[in-house]
């Protein structure tokens, strides 16, 4: 952000989804908290400990098997334990189920985020983040 306002003169407003979630993170009753935003072919991944940006970053995915894998992946070279993470959802509901299901294993708590509160221009963005044009499968 330093950068860009020194660039543009001030003159910048960031309305990216991601952008909203690291403004405005949601509690977590864990030590850490993750966020993943799908799209068709990509997913955000969001990693936050002791209310600390520890990881944002995008990864492609062209299947669900893909997602799996980073997000264990960047568990594992972060040296977070997943069982002190609250992960939250966001994307379309179906792939939502579907992430769900394969992450279980993985995760003892998976929740959808419920984020309207974090639409950073509601004149743009006149919907919650799980119901964005982002629901296109990652299958498809």
């Amino acid at each position: 952000m330093e950068v860009l306002q020194i660039h543009f003169n001030n003159n910048i407003d960031i309305i990216h989804p991601v952008t909203s979630l690291l403004r405005c993170p949601i509690e977590s009753k864990k030590r850490n908290s993750a966020f993943l935003l799908t799209t068709k072919k990509y997913f955000y991944l969001i990693v936050i400990r002791n209310s600390k940006l520890i990881l944002a970053n995008s990864f492609q995915a062209e299947h669900l098997n893909d997602l799996v894998y980073n997000v264990l992946n960047t568990f594992q070279q972060l040296e977070i334990a997943r069982s002190e993470t609250d992960l939250y959802v966001s994307g379309s509901k179906n792939v939502n189920n579907e992430i769900e299901d394969l992450l279980k294993p993985y995760f003892e708590n998976i929740s959808n985020l419920k984020n309207e509160e974090l639409i950073a221009n509601p004149e743009i963005f006149n919907q919650s983040l799980l119901l964005l044009p982002l629901t296109n499968s990652i299958t498809e």
